[in-house]
């Protein structure tokens, strides 16, 4: 559970993870009929939507916001994969918080820091909210805020109860990326 206030978190990332909440039935995921592109209006600008389709690549890039392909890279061919669009060597730690959000059915927050991906972004961060389809139950689209950082992680990560998954850590590539699941 998250703990008050979220401050720590930026502003438009704190608003939208307060309309996933707000949009929830229950203790679940909200339906992805909560992701209605006028109720995100927004935060268009900084959002990728990604749905997850089973088989050998899982991330499709449904919509790039234009700040996000501008400064994380030019990511935003619709229909594109991320496994297809994202360095090998990276993929473990950019695409394991889609992965647990969809699993846990809760937002994933991470921060990338530098190397990991070219792009105008330093080190950035992320908020993964997970929707669910009614028919199905199952989490498949994700609605994921993307905004500049030069925080510590250490201050990001404070704002959260333990994780429930350890922090994710490349061998290749330390100290580079952070996950919180956020229950």
């Amino acid at each position: 559970m998250l703990r008050e206030p979220v401050q720590h978190l930026p502003l438009p990332a704190q608003r939208l993870l307060s309309f996933w909440n707000d949009a929830r039935q229950g203790g679940d995921a909200p339906s992805v009929s909560a992701a209605d592109p006028p109720k995100l209006r927004e935060w268009l600008a900084d959002i990728s939507v990604i749905d997850f389709h089973p088989g050998a690549k899982n991330l499709c890039i449904r919509m790039q916001g234009n700040n996000v392909a501008r400064n994380i890279g030019d990511y935003h061919a619709r229909g594109g994969y991320l496994e297809d669009l994202i360095p090998l060597a990276a993929q473990p730690l950019v695409l394991a918080p889609y992965h647990e959000a969809r699993r846990r059915r809760r937002p994933a927050y991470s921060v990338l820091q530098s190397g990991l991906l070219e792009g105008k972004f330093d080190k950035f961060e992320r908020l993964i909210l997970p929707f669910s389809q009614p028919s199905t139950g199952e989490c498949d689209h994700f609605i994921v805020w993307v905004g500049p950082t030069h925080r510590d992680v250490i201050v990001c990560e404070s704002i959260y109860s333990p994780p429930l998954v350890q922090v994710t850590q490349s061998r290749l590539l330390p100290k580079i990326a952070k996950l919180v699941i956020i229950e």
